[in-house]
């Protein structure tokens, strides 16, 4: 079922969104899902996704990307310490990079503009509202409520084109998972907080679910 963001953004629905072509329909499908359902996903699905999305180009053959799978105990540990981070200590913490410009230009701010207003507006938030804002943003830490969180890094060396690289090892990940009935695939980005920093996902660390983390072959 779409969310009232998805059913108020009316778009018009290309001819092959009902026909025979299922790649294009698992595209045209994408939404981004605020809560999904907590039925366990096998590590045999995740590491099939994986297998296939590691097969997206980059420069060079690179592969820019390491993914860090959690489940069970071990993202309730990471959950619980992102959120005391988001809760308590989000002044502290400086991204790295920044998602969106400064000033952002149109058309992109009124897009994004109307975003929130659907948004916000869908869960009865007003824009002002910066504590409910935030709480709802905090939902991301907690990954929705799905059973499974992937972590995607990209060494901090690397430059403008690997990110490029990385983005398609996304949408790879997520059009795999979207062609197997039990995902509905959505991603955001975390600011991971320095105590959490991909060395501290320690295999020898985790009590349940995927038992460490999934690297993907070079």
């Amino acid at each position: 079922m779409l969310s009232a963001v998805e059913n108020a953004v009316s778009r018009p629905e290309p001819s092959c969104a009902t026909g025979g072509n299922a790649f294009d329909r698992i595209i045209l499908g994408r939404f981004a899902c605020r809560d999904f359902a907590s039925r366990p996903v096998s590590r045999e699905t995740i590491e099939e996704i994986l297998a296939v999305a590691r097969y997206a180009p980059s420069g060079a053959n690179i592969q820019p990307w390491q993914v860090y799978v959690l489940a069970g105990v071990e993202k309730e540990r990471i959950s619980s310490a992102l959120l005391e981070a988001h809760r308590d200590a989000r002044d502290e913490h400086s991204s790295e990079y920044k998602y969106y410009s400064t000033e952002l230009p149109e058309p992109y701010l009124s897009r994004r503009a109307q975003f929130g207003r659907i948004y916000y507006g869908s869960l009865g938030i007003q824009q002002s509202d910066t504590a409910a804002r935030a709480n709802q943003t905090s939902k991301n830490y907690a990954f929705f409520g799905a059973p499974i969180g992937l972590i995607v890094t990209i060494d901090r060396r690397l430059e403008i084109g690997s990110w490029l690289d990385l983005g398609m090892f996304i949408q790879n990940v997520m059009l795999a998972a979207g062609a197997r009935p039990a995902f509905v695939p959505a991603g955001d980005i975390l600011e991971i907080p320095p105590d959490l920093a991909p060395n501290a996902f320690d295999s020898r660390a985790a009590n349940g679910g995927l038992r460490h983390f999934h690297r993907l072959a070079s």
